[in-house]
């Protein structure tokens, strides 16, 4: 029961050092995101989409990139429906006990994303 995982870091720690980050996207750009990133073949970096820059061969290695093969519409859409069941509930229940949870636009470039965690944490 991650809720209870929950209490016992309250516990241990102190409420005000135990808290949350929930990444907002919405699920048609989670979708495209998933749909459009890339993998090496060789070393396996991920990159992320970018409109500007259709990359096809890793910029460390130089092998090409591929789609990933779980990266297919209905698993992205299964993965979203698992997120709704499983992880949701979740970041409720820590709101539902009074914890923080930081809610940061995750459709933000991810220096952006990164940036506002560590002020966050800051």
């Amino acid at each position: 029961d991650h809720i209870g995982e929950y209490d016992l870091l309250k516990q241990g720690y102190g409420a005000d050092k135990v808290f949350a980050f929930f990444l907002k996207v919405r699920p048609d750009a989670s979708l495209f995101r998933n749909q459009n990133r890339r993998m090496c073949t060789v070393c396996v970096r991920q990159y992320l989409y970018q409109a500007d820059c259709a990359l096809a061969q890793c910029p460390f290695c130089a092998a090409p990139l591929r789609s990933r093969s779980d990266d297919k519409p209905e698993v992205i859409r299964e993965r979203l429906r698992e997120f709704e069941r499983e992880t949701f509930p979740v970041i409720e229940g820590i709101r539902a006990r009074g914890g923080i949870v930081h809610e940061i636009n995750g459709e933000l470039l991810p220096y952006q994303v990164f940036s506002e965690i560590t002020t966050w944490l800051s």
